[in-house]
């Protein structure tokens, strides 16, 4: 056999053979292919590679990579076209990650990559959803008006930051936590620190959120088009010379162009997004310049109409909302630091309908932030930068009268029962620095963050001080503590000339215990002391409260092997409170949640198939009621008397999700069909309450108990 295969290559023919990777149509570099006479040849880096094979006489050829499935293919040439082979990926082996033990100065940070983002139900396809499964997050009832708020251990809307790549965002979540504002396919890792972060963040007594994007050039060109039951978008990655690449993504909600909307309440609002970006990496040097974008709008009734007459209904007005923002920026990343800046134009409208009272508000931004480190030796490390945050905001507000004091969780300003026009300029401005010094077992960190803001000119000082230690192989513990202080909103600054800084000293430890390196079990107890507290009453403009206390524990279990199986479960026990004197004196906070949890598993059953579950139940968050009402006869309407501030609450929740995928490895692309179902008991299915025209009935505004929601994705 083998002189006759020596003997037919004297009428050899020239076969192109090229050889890809199943599912995404990339090149296999170093793959093997075998020849009828045992001959082995390796392909090049782009997976092309001419072999000389007999005319006419059929081939049989063996292709293996370390990390793909061989294939045995039959080839008679000469061929018309190069021969191509597709290698379907090798099953991981089983990888176990452990997250305890990262030498930061946060106390507490959680992180998800998009491995575990597309694999977790409930997500919709977007990674930033995640993080409302998080420990510690307040468990809110989605789809209502603050769903989109992230509260953290007791935090209040606004008390957070979120950031892009070091740009804080002007909001995280389209309306009612239907998708993050930015393309979750660029996203490499979402970071959540609860409380007690180190100096690297400030003007914000409540959570950093911290989203980065994927820095690896493409080979070739990829993408993917996706579709589900709300959202359709598409995405597109492209290499270019000399170490450029580009990157574009856009995403629209399409039920509003269908004509399926409620006259009560917007279960289907209206929001886009979109982002362009180009890319350069040389050796440790990366840069990026982008232009991203995102706007939501939706209509709803002002009152309850289920529970209104005909002409009430006929006569009920409706809030008009919209918020968009635009940013355009850059970043340039070295061995030892980071610069980002960007322009943000950020407006929103809020309009009551019979031309009753709006607010306009604009703001534009050019945020700039330096952060930079090295290492000392074998035992330091330093970290510092700076950041400057200048801010033109520009105000229309004209009251409503009484209808604004029913729309307070999206427009606040609505119910301040005041007329406003004018424009400010703010700067805040900070630095920071901390020094790690480390052996094999205690880590110390001592930090200090020193900031101004041209609205008061009071200058902030804030010391922070964490400490790990390795009591053993798999067992830490952890202890961080600091001041958090944050000047109010500038809506809020602006209109109320209130320049009241709120103050937190916040303290935390923890336990981390691995058993046998895969199961990671974490227990935490935190204490945040607060002054200067600013709550939202329904009725009115913000009361200042001098005392705040916040208190808690959290446990987490945790188990991963990468690419097959993730697992978390968490509870959590806290409370948050506002008095002005005595502690017998306290008021819920809008935040107080006495007991929440979660879990979430997902599981690759095959490469092909994944199959998850997430569940989701907390205590009810507070709510003010109302007690009656009487009839003003200057301003035509019924007035609300209002119980104790958040001396209602809501009643408790629970969700279950589910998740079913199922992928076709096809040639050049991959196809991912996925269906999600959520479950909510219909004790828990009530959003908000509402009340009559004349607030002698109340009621609740009730969410769907079953939702199924299926969706497709190509990439390729």
């Amino acid at each position: 056999m083998m002189l006759l295969w020596l003997a037919a290559l004297a009428q050899a023919a020239e076969v192109d053979v090229v050889v890809r990777q199943r599912g995404d149509g990339l090149p296999i570099a170093d793959a093997e292919i075998t020849l009828p006479d045992g001959t082995v040849v390796a392909t090049p880096p782009d997976g092309r590679i001419t072999l000389d094979l007999p005319d006419d006489v059929p081939a049989e050829l063996t292709v293996q990579s370390w990390n793909h499935q061989p294939v045995t293919v039959s080839v008679t040439p000469p061929l018309d076209g190069p021969l191509r082979i597709f290698l379907m990926p090798m099953p991981g082996p089983a990888e176990v990650v452990v997250e305890a033990f990262r030498p930061t100065a946060d106390l507490t940070r959680h992180v998800v990559d998009a491995e575990m983002a597309t694999r977790t139900p409930g997500t919709y396809d977007d990674a930033v959803r995640l993080v409302q499964a998080m420990p510690g997050v307040n468990v809110q009832r989605e789809f209502a008006p603050n769903s989109g708020d992230i509260q953290v251990r007791g935090s209040l809307p606004g008390q957070s930051r979120a950031y892009l790549d070091g740009i804080d965002l002007p909001y995280l979540y389209h309306f009612n936590q239907y998708a993050s504002v930015f393309p979750a396919s660029w996203i490499d890792t979402i970071e959540l620190f609860s409380s007690t972060f180190g100096s690297h963040y400030g003007d914000a007594v409540g959570a950093i959120i911290e989203a980065n994007t994927r820095q690896e050039a493409p080979e070739e060109v990829g993408g993917q088009v996706h579709v589900n039951m709300i959202t359709l978008g598409a995405d597109i990655t492209a290499p270019l010379k000399k170490g450029w690449w580009i990157s574009g993504a856009a995403r629209r909600s399409f039920h509003d162009i269908a004509g399926e909307s409620s006259l009560q309440y917007p279960f289907w609002p209206r929001f886009y997004d979109f982002s362009v970006r180009a890319n350069h990496a040389d050796g440790p040097r990366r840069s990026s310049v982008y232009v991203t974008g995102a706007g939501d709008a939706y209509e709803r009734a002002v009152g309850e109409l289920d529970i209104a007459d005909p002409v009430e209904q006929a006569s009920s007005p409706y809030l008009a909302y919209r918020r968009d923002y635009q940013m355009a920026g850059g970043t340039h990343a070295w061995q030892h630091g980071r610069l980002s800046t960007a322009f943000v134009h950020d407006q929103l409208q809020a309009r009551i309908t019979e031309d009753t009272g709006h607010l306009l508000q604009r703001r534009l931004r050019l945020p700039l932030r330096l952060d930079a480190g090295a290492d000392i030796g074998d035992h330091w490390r330093w970290l510092a930068g700076t950041e400057l945050r200048p801010e033109i905001l520009m105000t229309d507000l004209a009251d409503p009268g009484p209808y604004g004091e029913l729309v307070t969780t999206e427009a606040p300003e609505l119910a301040w029962d005041t007329d406003f026009v004018g424009n400010t300029f703010r700067m805040r401005s900070a630095a920071y620095g901390e020094f790690h010094w480390y052996n094999n077992v205690v880590r110390v960190i001592p930090g200090i963050r020193l900031g101004l803001d041209t609205q008061g000119w009071t200058p902030t000082i804030e010391p922070r001080f964490s400490a790990r230690w390795r009591v053993a192989e798999q067992t830490e513990l952890r202890l961080a503590t600091g001041r958090y202080q944050q000047r109010p909103s500038s809506p809020q600054a602006q209109i109320l000339d209130e320049d009241t800084t709120t103050d937190s000293w916040q303290i935390g430890v923890g336990l981390d215990q691995t058993f046998g390196g895969r199961l990671e079990l974490s227990v935490e107890g935190y204490t945040k002391a607060l002054a200067n507290v600013f709550v939202q009453p329904p009725d009115g403009v913000p009361e200042l409260y001098r005392k705040g206390l916040v208190y808690g524990g959290e446990l987490t279990l945790r188990y991963r092997l990468r690419d097959t199986l993730f697992a978390w479960a968490w509870i959590s026990a806290g409370r948050a409170f506002v008095f002005d004197t005595t502690f017998d004196d306290r008021v819920p906070m809008a935040s107080d949640q006495p007991i929440a949890g979660g879990m979430v598993l997902s599981w690759d059953v095959t490469q092909a198939i994944n199959v998850a579950v997430r569940y989701r139940g907390a205590s009810g968050l507070p709510y003010t009621g109302i007690l009656g009402s009487t009839f003003d006869a200057a301003q035509d309407a019924w007035l609300p008397r209002y119980a104790a501030l958040n001396g209602d609450r809501m009643p408790a929740y629970h969700k279950l999700d589910l998740h079913f995928g199922y992928s076709f490895f096809l040639p050049t692309w991959r196809l991912d069909l996925y269906a999600d179902l959520w479950f909510v008991p219909p004790a828990s299915a009530q959003l908000y309450p509402t009340w009559n025209y004349d607030y002698t009935e109340e009621g609740f505004v009730t969410g769907p108990v079953f939702l199924p929601l299926l969706g497709v994705r190509a990439s390729f």
